[in-house]
Parts: C-alpha cells; structure tokens; sequence
C-alpha cells in the first residue's frame, strides 16, 4: 500500500469547460449580433451595452468577491452577457437591460452558481423582469410590428424564403433576427463539439412538424423565423448546465422543447414574442427527469456532443 500513488478525485484529466470553448461561443455570436445591430438601430447597441456591461460588472465583483480565477471565470461570462442583451428589443427603457442582467446574476448566485442552476440564467432575468413590469413595457420597444405579430394574428409574412433568413427589415430582438447567421453560429458550435446538437436539431424538426400539423406549410418558414425560434434552440436551449446529457436524453428533450416552443407561440399570445423564453424555462424543468435516461456516475466526464 505504501507504494500506491493516489490521484485527487475525480480521477481523469480532461480539459476543463473554459478559455476555448468560451472564445468559440463569442465567435459564434458575434457575427450575428453585428447583423442584429445593423438591422435594429444605433439605439440597439446602447441597450446591448447597458445589459452587457451590467452583467459582466456583477460578475467582476463577484469573482473578486469570491477569490475565484479571474480569467476563467470572466471569459465564461461573456456569452451570458451577450444573450442577455441579444434577447431585447432595441428600444426598451434604460432600466430595462440593467435590471434582466441584475435579476439572471442574482438567480445564478442564488442557485449556486452554474452546477446549482434549474433553468437557464439568460432567460430567467428576462422572464422574471416581465413579470414585474409587465409585456407591454417590453412590446414597446419594438421599432414596429414584428413577424411573430404577424402570426399571431393568422397573416402570412410577405417576405420571400431569403429575406426571412437574412432578417432585414424584420423587427425583432436585437440578436435574434439574421436567421441565416443563427443557423451558421449555431450548426458551428455543434461541429465544434460545444452543444449538444440533438437538441436544436431535434427542436426544429419537432417545431416545424407541430407548426405543419396545426397551421400548415407555409407558416413553417415564418414561425422559424420569428421570436428568435432558432437562436434559442442554438444558443440558449445548448446552456451547458440547464441542458440534459447526450445520447436518447438529448433527443427526447428536443422534440419536447420544439412542441412546447411551437405550442407557446401559437396559443400563449399575451406573452407576445418571449413566449419562447417562457417555453424554454418549462421544459428546463423536465431536465432531470428527462437525464435519467442516461445516469451520470460519479467521476464520468460529460462531453458536449
């Protein structure tokens, strides 16, 4: 027994969920909030900002707070910060953006940090600061009449196939309307190994088939591309923590999230464009049950795709 060395738990060294994983993800969003600014206005980068930098501000002091690396754990937050402020409208009051990313911040640390984390912090700020205003002051900050408004009221968008995907002229989120740069982000972090691609994947055949089923073909292409469908199945719906494990949990979760995403849209309509989020955060809580399928043991690496 003398002889034996003994390693500290958890007995295998991967490369941790940092540096470049991080780095990818901010490359992976960053073409698509460039488009969102351009198409949303000079007043979108000020509400981007105010959000961003309210959050990564949190985080600083936090990390300060707590004696935690400080490179990591900053470079972690910035995708965080970026969606936060990716999902606002353009044009919302100045407290707004401060207020989502102060509320998700405060869920996360209340939570536990990430591992603690039931469903996923980018959405909860904003959902919860919906609940205390309320939709309206959110819907005003809209530059006009959005394609999900459109929908909602049984018109068929006027655009053509291509710019739905390119997203100008389409009002919308901030980060969410270039659907064709969601769609290559996206399908990037996957062949990067950084999500666990059953997920959108799943997600957007499942929506498309239940948006088929009670509207018809030609609203397939408009409900994908309204509400930020496809950067949430890509970049939200992936958070590493709130998201289940691979294999047949990854799968199952998918055709859930994309049945409840269409289903919320198409009937929650008082929750007008974030009736996403607010499909997204009640299929977080079916996580666990779902991620019985596959067991994680004690010690087993959980890989990302």
């Amino acid at each position: 027994m003398d002889k034996l060395l003994v390693s500290s738990a958890p007995f295998k060294k991967q490369a941790s969920y940092v540096y470049i994983p991080s780095l990818l993800w901010i490359l992976a969003l960053v073409p698509v909030l460039v488009a969102g600014i351009i198409f949303s206005g000079e007043n979108s980068i000020y509400t981007f900002l105010l959000a961003f930098g309210s959050y990564i501000t949190l985080e600083i002091f936090y990390i300060i707070a707590t004696k935690q690396p400080f490179f990591i754990n900053i470079l972690k937050a910035f995708p965080t910060a970026m969606i936060i402020g990716m999902l606002l409208p353009p044009n919302v009051a100045i407290q707004i953006p401060i207020l989502c990313a102060v509320l998700s911040f405060f869920v996360k640390v209340f939570f536990g940090d990430d591992n603690g984390m039931v469903v996923n912090k980018s959405a909860i700020g904003i959902v919860l600061m919906i609940a205390i205003i309320g939709i309206a002051s959110f819907n005003s900050g809209f530059l006009g009449t959005t394609l999900g408004d459109l929908l909602r009221n049984g018109n068929v968008p006027t655009q053509t196939p291509v710019e739905l995907l390119i997203g100008q002229d389409i009002n919308g989120f901030i980060g969410t309307t270039c659907v064709g740069l969601c769609l290559i982000g996206g399908l990037f972090l996957c062949l990067c190994r950084l999500v666990n691609f059953r997920v959108p994947i799943m997600g957007l055949i499942s929506f498309a088939v239940t948006i088929f089923a009670v509207k018809g073909t030609d609203f397939i292409l408009p409900e994908l591309c309204s509400s930020g469908v496809v950067f949430i199945f890509f970049f939200v719906a992936t958070e590493y923590f709130t998201c289940p494990n691979n294999g047949l949990s990854g799968y199952l979760y998918g055709i859930l999230l994309g049945v409840v995403v269409a289903l919320f849209k198409m009937y929650f309509i008082a929750l007008g464009e974030y009736a996403v989020l607010y499909a997204l955060i009640t299929c977080n809580l079916f996580v666990a049950a779902i991620d019985k399928w596959r067991p994680k043991y004690f010690g087993e690496v959980r890989k990302h795709a």
